[in-house]
């Protein structure tokens, strides 16, 4: 399956999720934009202010395609569904209801869904791309040391009074960037 492929799948199902709410709800929800993104060990985001929701191609190309399309996607739909009902008809009318992001309302619509509300999948992640590049290079007198950007930024600002290898304890030296 070709990326363009998995995110017309996953858009008619959101599609047919949202369907399914608005007439359980009997009332019209916003369609999200729908983005695949890389997030890591992350399956899935929702974010509410901008009305999208964002979804990990790695999970969906490596053998968990039925569990993103059928539980993932509609979390993610749960909880921009979940927001909007609480804006439209608590926040704006004082009620006093608090919305948590895997709170009493995303439960709800989680139920109308017919989905257990999991916070968390359990799906294996050793297919899924979870690191981020080290691409700063440093020395000491036993080795190289291949850096993430985080770190290698604290160097270059004096963050760190002496920065020395684990193993050896010389001082470690920076000697490129972007060494992929």
């Amino acid at each position: 399956m070709t990326l363009t492929e998995v995110k017309s799948q996953l858009e008619e199902k959101m599609v047919e999720v949202l369907i399914a709410l608005e007439k359980q709800l009997n009332r019209t929800l916003p369609v999200p934009l729908l983005e695949l993104k890389k997030l890591g060990r992350c399956a899935g985001r929702a974010n509410s202010n901008t009305n999208t929701i964002q979804m990990n191609p790695d999970f969906c190309l490596n053998g968990h395609w039925s569990q993103m399309r059928d539980v993932t996607l509609p979390h993610e739909v749960a909880h921009i569904v979940a927001d909007f009902i609480y804006v439209n008809d608590y926040r704006n009318k004082g009620a006093n209801l608090e919305n948590r992001p895997h709170g009493v309302l995303w439960r709800h619509v989680m139920g109308l869904l017919g989905l257990p509300p999991e916070r968390c999948h359990n799906m294996d992640t050793t297919e899924v791309s979870h690191t981020r590049p080290k691409p700063f290079k440093y020395v000491c007198e036993c080795s190289t040391h291949m850096v993430g950007a985080i770190k290698h930024g604290r160097a270059q600002r004096g963050e760190y009074r002496s920065w020395k290898c684990r193993k050896c304890g010389g001082q470690l030296r920076f000697i490129g960037g972007n060494c992929e």
